[in-house]
């Protein structure tokens, strides 16, 4: 890993958390550098985390059709320590 690839990916989470703000508070936020263009994200509330699937699934980003899904909650927490 690269510092450039590092910071590249730290501007991404910091864009998502900001861009995604406006849906609810998000809690964490994570790029997979190793895959192709997966992206994590963990809202305060459902509410949040609905409003944000509803408005990004199928936006276009850097490139990508955005595929938003529900992960369930216990599976995040085990899968990132949060």
């Amino acid at each position: 890993l690269t510092a450039g690839a590092a910071s590249e990916s730290v501007k991404r989470q910091v864009y998502l958390r900001e861009e995604c703000a406006q849906f609810g508070e998000v809690t964490h936020a994570f790029v997979d550098r190793e895959s192709e263009g997966f992206v994590y994200l963990k809202f305060a509330d459902v509410a949040g985390a609905a409003k944000a699937k509803d408005a990004l699934h199928g936006r276009w980003f850097a490139g990508r059709t955005v595929a938003a899904e529900f992960q369930f909650t216990a599976v995040y927490d085990r899968h990132f320590d949060a």
